[in-house]
């Protein structure tokens, strides 16, 4: 008969082992005919499908499943009896009957987890962005490093049949040089809305583990799920919730540099809504890597379409403009006219992470995590930008702002956008004056850099700490 789930099961099974995570890594091998056993952490709507996707790969066992709400947990584990179900994850990280760690916790979980999983010797496979600062972003590769696991990113574009042959015929310099990316994140949000007292997490959410290493402090949304993503405590806003997909095709436009852009200046807000999110709903970053502009563009307000392009990217080159995204895209040549058209999917993206551990070897990864890291991190320090910045009129922020004709443009229709949506135009915008990073150095240097800095990281609840050795 097959086991239920119920709430003293599942409090029961999470307690086994209490106490203080065991680190060190252990000499894990695979199981029965090879199989990779894989838990999967995070079984929300995101991790629900991750979980489908993996379990139908033929190499993959799926021994372990923990999410801190039990009623995500309960729901799944009923479908994999044989799975191991907690919703604690350090008993997860603790068996040696698990290879390796698919996880889709919020932002705020995945650099700690990442890093406990690598000193436990287990293999990780993170969704994005893979960090929640950009010095999470370091200390992950450098777990992954120091104790030689394949870990793993969720850009699936990197696996797409219908973005890298056009990848290719780039860097082979078909198009010639790249003259400038416009990264596209138009996505249609709504309001979550504002409570009057602090809301009380659901009974069957363990609360202080889902707070990890985020600080402890009100919630005031009505929705406990999803809606962390617009809170800076736990998520990063659109741009580190979307964005990362299409900021990782910038990197790749440019050959993946490991390195943070030269510089980084923005404007935005959170407009039209009166609610508990602090996160903007418009965001237009402009960032330099030496001579290539990459302009970002977070939209979640009612909007048209850029070109034809709502969710993906614009590469203008010297013989022709790339647009699109996941499942292909097009290159026009300067009169309209189309020069190429590529189409395709990511399906084979989760195998890659299989076949990586199998083999032993990171080379067959798409997006392993040093790279993650780093494409995770445009929407970091565009935030960092942000969150530096201070009010002004949309008059002065195009005096400022709008150093060429293409910025200009952007200016004056993202105040067309906002007014569209009722939004007074007299309102003032944050304003991000130009922060410059120094990659030698690893930290923001000049003007705005004692303000910019201390934000490449947060302050860690006691126990949760990344610390600088890991």
């Amino acid at each position: 008969m097959q086991t239920r789930y119920t709430r003293r099961t599942l409090m029961k099974t999470a307690a086994v082992g209490a106490g203080a995570l065991a680190l060190g890594p252990t000499a894990n091998v695979l199981g029965a005919n090879g199989k990779v056993r894989v838990a999967f952490i995070g079984l929300g709507g995101r991790g629900k499908g991750l979980l489908g996707s993996f379990s139908k790969l033929k190499n993959v066992t799926v021994a372990g499943l923990c999410d801190v709400d039990e009623k995500n947990l309960g729901g799944q584990a009923n479908k994999f009896p044989d799975a191991f179900a907690t919703t604690d994850l350090r008993k997860i990280l603790e068996r040696k009957d698990i290879d390796a760690i698919v996880s889709a916790s919020p932002n705020h979980w995945h650099s700690l987890l990442t890093i406990w999983a690598c000193q436990t010797g287990k293999h990780v496979y993170m969704e994005k962005p893979v960090s929640h600062t950009v010095y999470e972003s370091r200390q992950m590769a450098k777990a992954a490093r120091k104790y030689g696991r394949i870990v793993s990113a969720g850009f699936q574009n990197r696996s797409c049949g219908g973005l890298t042959p056009f990848f290719e015929t780039l860097h082979e310099g078909k198009w010639g040089k790249v003259n400038s990316i416009r990264v596209l994140t138009y996505r249609n949000r709504k309001s979550i809305g504002k409570l009057d007292k602090p809301l009380t997490p659901p009974k069957e959410v363990d609360y202080n583990m889902w707070l990890g290493p985020a600080a402890d402090r009100p919630i005031m949304r009505p929705r406990f799920h999803y809606d962390w993503h617009w809170d800076y405590n736990t998520g990063d806003g659109d741009l580190g919730n979307q964005g990362p997909h299409e900021t990782d095709l910038a990197r790749w436009a440019l050959k993946d540099p490991m390195a943070l852009p030269d510089s980084v200046e923005c404007m935005g807000g959170r407009f039209a809504w009166d609610d508990a999110g602090n996160t903007p709903n418009m965001l237009l970053v402009r960032m330099m890597y030496g001579d290539v502009p990459i302009t970002c563009e977070t939209i979640n307000l009612k909007r048209p379409a850029y070109k034809g392009i709502g969710v993906g990217v614009i590469i203008n080159c010297e013989k022709g403009e790339f647009r699109g995204g996941r499942g292909g895209g097009k290159v026009l040549a300067p009169d309209g006219s189309e020069l190429a058209k590529w189409k395709g999917n990511q399906s084979a993206h989760y195998g890659k992470f299989i076949d990586a551990i199998q083999k032993n070897d990171k080379s067959v990864l798409t997006s392993e995590i040093e790279s993650a890291g780093y494409s995770s991190d445009l929407a970091h320090v565009s935030n960092i930008a942000y969150k530096v910045g201070r009010p002004m009129p949309q008059e002065q922020v195009m005096e400022r702002f709008g150093h060429d004709d293409d910025l200009k443009q952007s200016i004056a229709r993202y105040g067309k956008i906002r007014t569209d949506n009722g939004v007074d135009a007299g309102i003032k915008w944050t304003y991000g004056s130009k922060l410059t990073f120094d990659n030698k150095q690893g930290r923001f240097v000049g003007e705005g850099a004692k303000a910019a800095n201390p934000l490449m990281t947060r302050e860690y609840r006691k126990g949760f700490e990344v610390t600088g050795e890991v």
